[in-house]
């Protein structure tokens, strides 16, 4: 019943690293660039390469479309994006994008209604039963002001 969810979320039928699973050497940052943004001022100093070989390295990457509440990007506990196809399913994106670019001022407003996925089902899940110690996290979520997000997901 849920394999073609399963297929989708966890196989890749290329082989190839996907996005931001393909990591090299930081030397001035303390953690993955998830977003594409240089968030702190740490640098390195004296660093030593030697016999360094790099080779081979491809990746396949895969734009995540995520959305945002005030200008902070909603995200799970490893500071990814949720992707909001895992949110809101494809039917409710393609119709809120055609809303979007709609000249017909006399369109009535439109309210999504979390779908979700495993992925998003587990994120919130962890959020909903772990927010109150984020000690053993390796991020901290955000889940819109207030955790909006996690009370419209489980209405």
């Amino acid at each position: 019943e849920y394999w073609d969810e399963a297929v989708e979320a966890f196989l890749n039928p290329s082989g190839l690293s996907m996005g931001a699973v393909l990591y090299g050497l930081y030397l001035n940052y303390p953690s993955a660039g998830i977003f594409g943004w240089h968030v702190n001022d740490q640098t390195s100093t004296n660093a030593v390469l030697e016999n360094i070989y790099i080779h081979d390295l491809r990746h396949k990457g895969i734009e995540v479309v995520g959305f945002q509440e005030g200008g902070r990007v909603v995200c799970n506990g490893f500071n990814g994006p949720i992707p909001a196809k895992d949110m809101f399913g494809e039917p409710q994106i393609i119709e809120f994008q055609e809303r979007l670019y709609s000249d017909d001022e006399d369109e009535q407003e439109i309210y999504a209604k979390y779908e979700g996925s495993i992925i998003s089902d587990i994120h919130i899940a962890m959020y909903y039963f772990g927010r109150d110690d984020f000690d053993n996290w390796a991020g901290i979520p955000f889940y819109g002001y207030g955790d909006k997000i996690v009370d419209w997901a489980a209405a």
